[in-house]
């Protein structure tokens, strides 16, 4: 048999619907009071409704949530008010999907148990008792944590997507759509990672390496003849071949007026060190071999502005 302090607390908790604003909603201003009996012949007509017609749709759904919303406070035969909080009711009529069943489950035990004990007789004095009742951890509901700015951000983006792919892609997955672009970024992403680190690791084992057969001066060359040679081959549209020219006009430029002396043991690095004396074509011979380094070996191409500049550097040695 239910005891006095449980029966209050199961009458006033379930019929009362969270007595005390124990799911309040924080700004939501005060909208009407209900007396006792009009608050149950309230519940009663929205359970009717949703079990006599199971495909409500949302606006109807919506309509008898804002019914229960409407009422803050129950008053009691006696005149005390008792205040009220729907937003865990009218919160499963409103989710997507509903929870009807849930709403009426709720409903069903809360209107027979007051058809079982009939009208509360409960008044100001029963609040201390169901005080202390609601103060048990059972009944110590957590608020709802503020939705985070971020997510609200990245769900409407979410949105968004899906439906650009249900337009452009009919009964496509957009959750499997996004998996796919995501993969190919990160692929891209990686490659490019990759090819920057071959780049300049294969630079610095240039800077070390030997002048091989590759851009071997040929016997007979000069730097005239290199540069006449760099033209040909621009105008044929071999813009690597003509860099390459360009720069053995570049060290056979040097050599001719005596700053570095030409051997194939010889690399970049110490060709640059003969000319720490002479340090604007130090500067002029750096840029060279970084844009050979760049064509030659990284196989980058060159348009014709920098194809350009880069034959005016060479020719800037040669003064």
């Amino acid at each position: 048999m239910i005891g006095k302090p449980a029966a209050l607390a199961v009458a006033l908790f379930i019929g009362g619907l969270l007595i005390g604003g124990l799911l309040s909603l924080p700004g939501r201003s005060s909208t009407g009071d209900a007396p006792l009996g009009a608050y149950w012949l309230t519940l009663e007509e929205i359970r009717d409704e949703i079990r006599e017609n199971p495909d409500l749709q949302q606006p109807d759904l919506a309509e008898l949530a804002g019914r229960l919303e409407a009422i803050d406070a129950v008053v009691l035969p006696d005149g005390v008010r008792i205040p009220v909080d729907h937003a865990f009711l009218s919160n499963l009529l409103r989710s997507d999907p509903p929870d009807t069943d849930g709403l009426l489950a709720i409903l069903d035990r809360a209107i027979a148990y007051k058809n079982l004990r009939g009208e509360a007789r409960f008044g100001a004095a029963d609040l201390e008792a169901l005080a202390s009742i609601l103060a048990a951890p059972v009944y110590a509901w957590p608020e709802p944590a503020a939705p985070n700015p971020l997510t609200e951000v990245w769900q409407r983006m979410m949105n968004a997507f899906a439906r650009l792919v249900a337009g452009l892609i009919p009964g496509a997955d957009a959750a499997a759509v996004l998996n796919t672009l995501l993969l190919a970024g990160v692929a891209v992403t990686l490659a490019l990672i990759l090819r920057y680190i071959y780049l300049n690791s294969i630079r610095s084992v240039i800077g070390e390496a030997e002048i091989d057969r590759a851009v071997g001066v040929p016997p007979g060359l000069t730097a005239d003849r290199a540069i006449e040679q760099a033209r040909v081959h621009s105008e044929a549209g071999d813009l690597r071949e003509a860099v390459r020219y360009l720069y053995l006009a570049a060290l056979l430029a040097l050599e001719e007026r005596g700053h570095i002396r030409l051997d194939r043991a010889h690399t970049n690095r110490e060709l640059l060190t003969d000319l720490a004396p002479r340090p604007e074509l130090a500067v002029r011979f750096r840029s060279v071999v970084e844009t050979f380094d760049r064509v030659w070996y990284g196989f980058q191409p060159i348009s014709s502005g920098e194809f350009r500049r880069y034959s005016e550097e060479v020719g800037a040695l040669k003064k």
